[in-house]
């Protein structure tokens, strides 16, 4: 009986060639895999090349953003992101750990309700005491399974935002003075109109009338939103009238007016001071003029009490027989746009009139500079 010998020694030929082929195989699995390998580098190289492109333009544009995890880490920020943190987070810092330039604002609380919520959160925020606007954005992101991963904070600074606000409100604040301006100019017109005893006598009242409420709204324009100086004012109207230094005495505190009560007290002047010139203290050699104020409590609860006083002048009339339109306009004046009362007197000696204001009529003194 004969032993069995291998296919492989039987048929040597049936051998190689299958060897060939299953080198061949594996050779094209190498190509194959080559190919692949060289495919995976190329697109692993673009899409660091575009994350390198995508990064550079987020730090040159300024963006001021970064994120933070579920954990309250912060793995990921740009270069701006100091405008908000007042340091460069290191490897695994807290948020909680890195002081932020916001005022008043938790933004690790902040953070964590927009995560809760899993919705984006959006407000306007303040930093370094007030000096900056930003509108903060809160979106929460998710990881690829879909589970909610972290918070992306971003911030755009809103300072434009808050100029044009200032804008709208400065518009419409010059919208209101015109409008006010316009009906003041409308009854000054009328008013001067009916107590005119001629085209001339109207033009020149008229014109000096107008002109006094340039003088004022100059210096409203000068004093800004601290309020106009009251000892300005008035020296601002009255100077003109008065022939040397000795005619006039202004006395009082340092009190500031607003806008309106200014306005409309420098016309409550500019009537006095023309009647004083034409025919009273002011009309005469050695007549003077002494306003001074006050604050005081007096009976209508007046915060402001201002005294008109002229002595040495030509002598006065217990009481005109026509009241005229400065008497009218003072009384206007002071009850309707100023919301007091006035008190006028034709003594002998001369002319005296008292008015009080609410202290709503002073504006609010400003803080002062810090050192």
């Amino acid at each position: 009986m004969g032993l069995a010998m291998p296919a492989e020694i039987l048929d040597p030929q049936r051998t190689a060639r299958e060897a060939t082929e299953r080198l061949r195989a594996a050779a094209w699995a190498m190509v194959g895999l080559e190919a692949d390998t060289l495919r995976l580098t190329s697109e692993k190289t673009r899409l660091e090349s575009a994350a390198e492109g995508w990064r550079a333009l987020v730090d040159i544009s300024g963006v001021v953003a970064f994120a933070i995890d579920r954990q309250g880490m912060i793995h990921w920020l740009t270069p701006a992101a100091t405008a908000i943190l007042a340091a460069v987070p290191g490897p695994g810092q807290r948020l909680a750990e890195v002081a932020c330039h916001l005022d008043g604002i938790d933004l690790e609380a902040e953070v964590r309700r927009a995560f809760d919520l899993g919705e984006p959160l959006e407000r306007r925020v303040t930093a370094h005491g007030g000096a900056e606007a930003w509108l903060m954005r809160l979106v929460p992101y998710a990881a690829p399974d879909g589970a909610a991963a972290g918070v992306v904070a971003c911030f755009r600074n809103a300072c434009h935002l808050a100029l044009a606000e200032a804008q709208v409100t400065l518009v419409e604040e010059l919208r209101h003075r015109i409008r006010n301006m316009t009906q003041v100019v409308l009854s000054v017109a009328n008013s001067t109109r009916r107590h005119a005893t001629s085209l001339e006598d109207f033009g020149r009242s008229f014109t000096a009338r107008i002109l006094a409420m340039g003088r004022a709204q100059d210096l409203l324009a000068q004093s800004g939103p601290a309020g106009v100086p009251l000892r300005d004012l008035a020296l601002r109207q009255l100077e003109p009238f008065a022939a040397d230094a000795a005619c006039l005495a202004v006395e009082g505190p340092a009190l500031r007016l607003t806008a309106q009560a200014a306005l409309a007290f420098d016309l409550v002047l500019h009537e006095l001071a023309t009647n004083a010139a034409k025919h009273g203290a002011l009309s005469a050699a050695g007549g003077q003029v002494r306003l001074a104020w006050s604050e005081e409590a007096g009976p209508d609860g007046a915060g402001l009490v201002l005294r008109w006083t002229e002595t040495g002048g030509p002598a006065v009339a217990p009481q005109p027989a026509r009241r005229g339109f400065g008497t009218d306009l003072i009384g206007r004046q002071v009850r309707a746009a100023l919301g007091g009362s006035v008190t006028v007197e034709f003594a002998a000696g001369g002319l005296r009139v008292v008015v009080g204001l609410p202290r709503g009529v002073l504006a609010q003194a400003a803080p002062p500079a810090a050192d």
